[in-house]
């Protein structure tokens, strides 16, 4: 029984650890000094609301853009995409395309996408919103004193 407690404490450690990882490097990437305007890609931002971990869902947010799997998003955390080509992309978080999105992308700019699990009865489905650059910095935690 000790024997389990510590693996499983193990494993959270680990867990938590990879998570803010990935987090503060998304963050980093969105602080520097440098305008957007001047770059050769747009930025989009996915994120999955804070959820304390006891009682956040396991289940991850596969994350689609353009058909190409991107990235399975766990609850808490916070994810950067570069986008290096302009016009309409398609991003969905599902694999038959039913909560597609598309978006006309311009050098740039940023974009900042919310994802969720809606609770149901076979471990919920994932759902998409696009938000305001404004909105989505001040829930993420980017938006510093600007």
């Amino acid at each position: 029984m000790k024997k389990i407690a510590i693996l499983t404490f193990a494993l959270f450690v680990s867990v938590n650890a990879s998570s803010q990882t990935k987090t503060n490097i998304a963050s980093a990437d969105s602080s520097s000094p440098k305008k957007l305007d001047s770059l050769h890609f747009a930025v989009f931002y996915f994120y999955r609301a804070f959820v304390p971990k006891m009682v956040a869902p396991i289940k991850k947010v596969p994350i689609y853009v353009d058909d190409s799997l991107v990235y399975n998003l766990k609850a808490n955390t916070l994810v950067a995409v570069k986008i290096f080509k302009e016009g309409k992309h398609n991003v969905c978080v599902d694999k038959d395309g039913e909560t597609t999105i598309v978006s006309k992308i311009k050098f740039g700019n940023e974009y900042f996408y919310k994802c969720a699990i809606v609770p149901g009865l076979w471990g919920g489905k994932p759902t998409i919103e696009t938000v305001t650059v404004k909105v989505g910095k001040e829930e993420t935690g980017i938006l510093k004193d600007e």
